[in-house]
């Protein structure tokens, strides 16, 4: 038997040494720079533990007021520009916020949380102990600042590449230990700028937007399985035009249909030329850590779901226009979706809807938990039976 002997001096040095440090010493940070010629917000500056973060631009509206889709886009005199702001972390941070303007009142949203920041005219201060996210509104809720923390990644192996650049045909090299590993094509986006166009997934593709990469187009499927779709930036649905057949109102950022075994987590969505995800006949959907925002187009939803089963959406943040989340039954398959831990704010329609019309046979198993609505403008939950369907098990 080996025998270790222990020095109780050495070990008392070690604890002391530790102890002189303080807890954020044990954290970690990955910031990712924004592109060049992407509009930053110049409201305010960002930092986290004290490393800069940068803030992009968003389009938001500034009134409630929507049409169905007349035909043309609405008044830029009805939206305004907000701020949001990524980063991963681990461990509890400090996040401090310097205005361009002296500020008298500050709330942070959700209010569950409980947090209160400090503020010091120009300088707004607070700690983070969760990854959730946040928004946080300065003397009121106009050109508020989004903040989106997410967990350090793990999971992904990704190669750098030089073949990035401002228009790209989808660019990249093979990205390693995505899950299974089983993907026909793998798109790998780094950071900087692409325009992709409406790029068509096929089964076993993969998608990895980088942080600090910006995709303007839309991603699409039919008839398709097992798609991956992850990462850190922003697909950005703006290039995109606004009517096609497909929906009225055109694809929106993420459109499926007909297909099976999707996972989407971690990206950010903007600026959707309609409805920003649409999950239409799919089964075994995974999405997680969506972040939904720049939604200020006419009808612009977050997540619209049509008779789909086995959907699972949590972890996700959506500042839609129009409806953040609604389940839309018009055929036979309604069963088994799940929202979970979201935060949603709504600027014009529903945050969370059962929409039953047409040959729908029931609508069953839906789970909405512990979802934080930070501004509603209508109702914050609306069931509509239309046909008489069978609509039950709705917790």
């Amino acid at each position: 038997m080996k025998i270790l002997k222990i020095n109780t001096v050495n070990i008392l040095y070690v604890i002391i040494f530790c102890l002189s440090f303080p807890f954020s010493a044990f954290t970690e940070v990955i910031t990712y720079p924004i592109p060049l010629n992407e509009s930053k917000y110049e409201a305010c500056l960002l930092q986290i533990n004290g490393e800069p973060v940068d803030v992009y631009a968003c389009r938001v509206s500034k009134f409630p007021i929507n049409q169905w889709w007349p035909g043309y886009q609405r008044p830029i005199e009805q939206t305004e520009i907000a701020g949001f702001a990524y980063w991963d972390m681990k461990g509890s941070v400090e996040v401090e916020i310097n205005t361009m303007q002296a500020v008298k009142q500050v709330v942070v949203r959700p209010l569950s949380l409980g947090i209160k920041a400090k503020v010091e005219a120009n300088k707004i201060s607070f700690k983070l102990d969760s990854i959730i996210p946040l928004v946080i509104e300065m003397d009121g809720y106009h050109k508020a600042l989004h903040l989106f923390p997410n967990p350090i990644q793990n999971e992904i192996t990704v190669p750098k590449s030089n073949i990035c650049c401002p228009q790209c045909s989808y660019c990249s090299p093979q990205l390693t230990n995505l899950p299974d590993n089983k993907n026909e094509h793998s798109y790998y986006f780094g950071p900087g700028l692409h325009d992709v166009g409406t790029l068509q997934l096929e089964s076993n593709d993969s998608v990895y937007i980088a942080g600090g990469a910006v995709v303007y187009g839309s991603f699409i499927a039919d008839n398709a399985d097992n798609i991956h779709i992850c990462g850190r930036g922003i697909l950005d649905g703006g290039h995109i035009q606004r009517a096609d057949k497909r929906i009225r109102g055109g694809f929106g950022c993420l459109h499926f249909r007909n297909s099976s075994n999707i996972t989407i987590k971690g990206i950010i969505l903007r600026d959707p030329n309609a409805w920003g995800c649409n999950i239409r006949r799919c089964q075994n959907v995974d999405i997680s850590n969506l972040k939904f925002i720049g939604f200020w187009r006419y009808n612009s939803d977050g997540i619209d779901i049509w008779d789909s089963r086995d959907v699972s959406f949590k972890n996700c943040f959506i500042r839609a226009y129009d409806d953040a989340i609604i389940i839309r039954a018009t055929g036979p398959d309604n069963n088994k979706i799940h929202i979970d831990n979201c935060v949603l704010w709504n600027d014009w329609g529903l945050s969370l809807a059962i929409s039953a019309r047409g040959n729908v046979k029931a609508v069953e198993d839906i789970t909405f938990k512990n979802i934080n609505i930070i501004h509603a403008s209508t109702c914050a939950i609306i069931i509509g039976n239309y046909n008489g369907a069978n609509i039950r098990n709705i917790n």
